[in-house]
């Protein structure tokens, strides 16, 4: 026949899946769908509790970036700080060896000094007991001696040369008495003020020692916190990963759960109110959808020369052998819920017989009613295909499914003579 029109994409997919029952449900609704199907109720209250979830996994994020962020900002500043530290370290430490070597330069200067003072010392001590000895000696002799000595000599001119030699003498001994008393004076206070500048040094070194070691204290600890936020930064980035990967599970399993709710809403409007009739009533009593040998069985594991284009095994139907282009028919009165093509099946039409019955044949050539539409027992749907390059060597097959709810069901004792 020409061409029909097509339900939306969504709506065909939604459906059989939901006739199939390939859609998962979450493991905590296992139980409570075992007993019935989700309802459209049970998917709005999951999925408003994974929202909950995931609002609150949005909050937890946002929280441990701005700890990582935190934790990544002290870092930076404590690094800062070390670097800082360990500049003044070795600022310190450079001022310290240049301490030392001043004060090593002042210890050699006080050396000398004390040679120097020592040996004016030896030399005063010399120069008085020159000096000393001298004096004794006049002091022996007496003033007759001395009167002596000056008036032995021969004349006027003598005597007077004898005289000023004494005198200079006497001049020169208290000269050098006096240069003597100078220098171990002023050698003297040099060495003290070399004293006190090596005691300024050694307080200054001292003073530098203790700042190195605080400042070395000050850098431990520092370092010891850079380790902490290192790892704090670690365990917020740590928990970040493991909040989005959450999140992401949680955001799949939402949008899951949203195409679980988009196919029952599709069902809910496809949903016909049901027939008066019941189909449970009709058990061994349908006539088959098309004229043939069944090839196949329900929950056959291997099914012999069926169409590449039908399910695969185990089988949830059944095959029946048909001839080229012979009619296939509705199994009982309802609503066609789908006609399309459907991958793995082929040219599919689903009806909906009432009180959650379904009937689905597939593997059609041609099909002939449309979705929405109401057929009546017996009247045609579709047709097999003409040629037999995709059924067996005798004919084209047609797939055949019943199901209650989501449960497939043997369709073989529904039929008439099986």
């Amino acid at each position: 026949m020409g061409h029909r029109p097509s339900t939306p994409l969504l709506l065909p997919v939604a459906l059989l899946a939901l006739l199939l029952g390939q859609l998962p449900l979450a493991a905590e609704e296992a139980s409570l769908y075992k007993r019935r199907p989700p309802t459209s109720e049970d998917y709005a209250r999951q999925g408003e509790d994974y929202s909950r979830q995931l609002e609150r996994l949005h909050q937890d994020l946002a929280e441990q970036e701005g700890l990582a962020v935190e934790a990544w900002q002290r870092e930076q500043s404590l690094l800062a700080e070390l670097a800082q530290l360990d500049h003044e370290v070795t600022v310190r430490q450079e001022r310290q060896g240049e301490l030392e070597e001043q004060i090593v330069r002042q210890r050699e200067l006080i050396a000398r000094q004390r040679a120097e003072l020592d040996q004016a010392l030896l030399e005063l001590n010399q120069a008085e007991e020159h000096l000393r000895v001298r004096l004794a000696a006049a002091y022996r002799m007496g003033a007759t001696g001395l009167l002596n000595i000056l008036f032995s000599a021969q004349s006027l001119p003598e005597l007077l040369t004898f005289q000023e030699s004494f005198h200079h003498i006497i001049e020169h001994d208290r000269h050098s008495f006096a240069r003597y008393r100078q220098n171990i004076a002023n050698l003297e206070e040099a060495g003290q003020m070399l004293d006190r500048k090596q005691a300024e040094l050694l307080a200054i070194s001292e003073a530098l020692q203790r700042q190195e070691e605080e400042l070395q204290e000050a850098r431990d600890q520092h370092a010891a916190l850079l380790r902490r936020a290192q790892i704090e930064k670690q365990l917020y980035q740590r928990a970040r990963q493991e909040i989005a990967q959450a999140t992401e599970k949680l955001r799949a399993a939402l949008t899951d759960l949203q195409a679980r709710m988009e196919v029952e809403a599709a069902a809910q409007r496809l949903r016909p109110t049901p027939f008066t009739g019941d189909f449970a009533a009709l058990r061994g009593r349908l006539v088959p959808p098309t004229s043939g040998p069944i090839l196949s069985r329900f929950g056959q594991k291997e099914i012999a020369s069926r169409s590449s284009a039908l399910p695969r095994d185990p089988s949830k139907g059944i095959t029946i052998a048909g001839a080229p282009g012979a009619g296939v028919y509705a199994l009982a009165r309802g609503t066609v819920a789908f006609a399309d093509n459907v991958e793995d099946y082929g040219k599919t039409v689903i009806i909906d017989h009432g009180n959650e019955y379904f009937s689905l044949v597939a593997g059609l050539g041609d099909i002939l009613t449309l979705p929405r539409a109401e057929v009546r027992q017996g009247e045609i749907i579709g047709r097999l295909k003409h040629d037999t390059g995709e059924g067996t060597a005798a004919g084209p097959v047609l797939y055949l499914e019943i199901r209650w709810g989501l449960r497939p069901i043997d369709p073989l004792p529904w039929l008439r003579g099986q």
